[in-house]
């Protein structure tokens, strides 16, 4: 689930609103394990559900989870039947009902988009893609960006020098030239609903984004007006409520504050991820731990490395083996097959 803010390469900060981590432990999808270099899938309750046969796994998206084999990207659905046998070199997760399928060449590569029953519904013609979002994917050709729909109709013209997904009906552009252009904002129509102006900018959710002024990185709402004035070093996007910052260029430190700009977790984290499921990791040092949207931390930091935690459950890093924990810290498999 990345959001990248266009220049500065952060990722999208989700919040949900519940409180209590049995009410907001899911646990409803497949997780990737690895044994002997083989990738299988368990279940929220660690169970495995998949012996591991694949030497490639992703997560699930929509229902289905990328596979790969012989060099070669397919999908399974939840009980890891295969769903689109493994066939394309590279396969990314379904948005809105469409997977992105890459095939190389011998100069760079081409980018299409297959349905949940792997048939091509948009051909391998462009440079790079996104994915699908409010129904339209941006896609890019040597005349620049644009967007098509799920028909592949191009229904937003190839005229932009970088573009974001759609987010929040709005898509995030840079116009005016790669090196000297600016960032605004269209509507599905390709109209500009705020003028390129921006430095640097990232996508809107929940009524704001992220934009730079200055190198100052702060928020505006949908009428282009400024709501949070430019502070930081860096800013993510806000999801229900609360967004990830940076504090500093040297030495710097993250924190989260909520949509009014104010601090909700002070910055003093040395490194933070985005926060799913009602909690984010962070840094503390030299080890990573999770805390939640109050800033509180409830699981220690004692790991090597963390992840976001996904429908449910996060996979972190101790003493060089990847496991899966629930919101509590509770190991829920530890690579032993339990």
């Amino acid at each position: 689930m990345k959001v990248k803010a266009l220049g500065m390469g952060v990722v999208a900060v989700l919040m949900l609103g519940t409180s209590a981590a049995a009410q907001m432990f899911k646990g409803d999808g497949l997780y990737p394990i690895e044994r002997d270099g083989r990738h299988g899938f368990i279940d929220g309750r660690g169970a495995v559900v998949v012996e591991p046969v694949y030497k490639d796994a992703g997560l699930s998206s929509e229902g289905l989870v990328r596979v790969s084999n012989d060099g070669k990207w397919g999908f399974v659905d939840m009980s890891g039947k295969l769903i689109i046998p493994p066939q394309f070199a590279r396969a990314e997760d379904f948005h809105d009902g469409m997977a992105r399928v890459y095939k190389p060449e011998l100069i760079g590569g081409k980018h299409g988009f297959v349905d949940r029953a792997g048939k091509m519904i948009v051909d391998y013609l462009y440079a790079d893609a996104g994915d699908f979002h409010d129904g339209l994917a941006r896609v890019k050709t040597g005349d620049g960006w644009g967007y098509i729909d799920k028909t592949g109709r191009l229904a937003i013209s190839h005229q932009f020098d970088e573009a974001l997904d759609f987010s929040d009906g709005l898509a995030c552009v840079k116009a005016g030239g790669k090196w000297g252009g600016r960032y605004g904002y269209i509507d599905k129509d390709g109209r500009f609903v705020i003028n390129p102006r921006y430095e640097k900018a990232g996508s809107f959710n929940d009524g704001l984004a992220p934009v730079e002024q200055d190198g100052k990185w702060g928020y505006i709402g949908k009428d282009g007006e400024l709501a949070i004035k430019p502070q930081f070093a860096a800013a993510d996007i806000f999801c229900n409520g609360v967004a990830r910052v940076r504090v500093g260029s040297i030495g710097a430190t993250y924190g989260f504050i909520d949509k009014s700009g104010k601090l909700v977790a002070n910055p003093k984290f040395d490194d933070a991820r985005a926060c799913l499921d009602d909690r984010a990791a962070v840094k503390v040092d030299g080890k990573w731990g999770f805390i939640d949207p109050k800033g509180r931390l409830v699981v220690k930091a004692q790991f090597d490395d963390a992840e976001d935690f996904v429908n449910g459950l996060a996979r972190v890093q101790r003493d060089g083996d990847w496991i899966w924990i629930d919101p509590t810290g509770r190991v829920v498999w530890d690579g032993l097959g339990k």
